[in-house]
Formats: structure tokens, C-alpha cells, sequence
């Protein structure tokens, strides 16, 4: 059972649990570029927005990679999606690069230019995670990065791989809860 409290539960002002992702386009940090519905395949997929003066951004990144690397039949693709600034000098982009091959993983980044993704998707804080199943359904929005954040994310990734049973989300009830169309204009 998955209980979850309302700031949880509502961590991009724009995309909520159930929803159709909206596709966007990004450049890869290594050259290319790539649509979100392109990277969706078989797999759940984790878009991470993280930027690289955040901490919990790269502890989260390295973590995905330990859950990709644990060898428990876990499947999963991985978008981390860089916000770092609206616009990044050639000599950013380069210490960005070094920083990513730092970090030890092997999965696809990607620099939102202009942070127009990070808006449109309401993004509050950074790090904040989506999962997404193979249709593009987002299944857990997960904003920062605390140990229940990290255990929701994983627990996400092991049901949508039908290790775990379906998730039953149960909203504290003890807490006022506002009306649905005041939920939906959340921050």
C-alpha cells in the first residue's frame, strides 16, 4: 500500500498521475536531438529534471544507475534532463560534459536550451523525477530527492516490471483536502 500526502502527489504544476506526458524535443549533451515518445519503448521510463549545483541531483542520477546496475531483471530507460540555465555558454556546455562523465552513468542526458520543457511541464523544484510506462502514462511524479522519494521511485519501476503488485494510492484524509479545481492550479 502507497500512501502519499497531497505536496507529494502534486510536484509539476502541469502534469499530474494518469496523465499523457506531452511530447517535447530535446538535444542530447553529446549532439543529436531526440523526442520524448522516441526514448518511450517496451521499458518504463524515468525523466529525471536535474541541474548540476544540486546535490540531490547528482545523488539521484548516480542512484538511478545503481538501480539499473543491481541485476534484479529490473528494466527501465532513463531522460535526464539538464536545467541547469536558459542558455549555456560553449564552455558550460563543456564542463557539463566533463561533470556527466563523472558521474559514472550510462544512460542519455539531455540540456533542455531555454528551459522550455521545465515550464511547460511545471517543474517546482530540482531534482524532480516522472515515471512514465510504455504508453507515456505518467505513474509518479516525485519532487526532490528524500529516501521516500527514492523507495517510491523504485517501487514504481519494480510494479510497472510486475514485481510488485499494483500500487493502491491512499490520500491522508486527515488533512484538509481542497477541491479538485483548486488542486489542479497548485503553485
Amino acid at each position: 500500500v502507497q500512501t502519499c500526502a497531497l505536496p507529494i502527489c502534486y510536484t509539476f504544476r502541469h502534469l499530474h498521475t494518469g496523465m499523457t506526458a506531452p511530447d517535447f524535443k530535446l538535444e542530447k549533451t553529446d549532439g543529436g536531438f531526440t523526442t520524448l515518445y522516441d526514448v518511450l519503448g517496451k521499458d518504463p521510463l524515468i525523466v529525471v529534471f536535474w541541474a548540476s549545483w544540486s546535490d540531490r541531483s547528482l545523488e539521484e542520477l548516480r542512484n538511478i544507475e545503481l538501480l539499473r546496475q543491481s541485476g534484479n531483471g529490473i528494466a527501465f530507460d532513463v531522460m535526464a534532463v539538464n536545467v541547469d540555465a536558459q542558455a549555456l555558454s560553449d564552455a558550460r556546455k563543456d564542463s557539463l560534459k566533463l561533470l556527466i562523465q563523472s558521474l559514472e552513468v550510462n544512460y542519455p542526458f539531455y540540456r533542455d536550451d531555454g528551459l522550455n520543457i521545465f515550464n511547460d511541464y511545471g517543474v517546482i523544484a530540482v531534482p524532480s523525477s516522472l515515471v512514465l510506462d510504455s504508453l507515456g502514462i505518467v505513474r509518479v511524479v516525485i519532487n526532490g530527492y528524500s529516501s521516500h522519494g527514492k523507495r517510491l521511485l523504485e517501487d514504481t519501476i519494480r510494479e510497472l516490471n510486475g514485481m510488485l503488485p499494483p500500487a493502491i494510492a491512499i490520500f491522508d484524509t486527515s488533512i484538509h483536502r481542497p477541491p479538485e479545481k483548486a488542486l489542479l492550479h497548485f503553485n
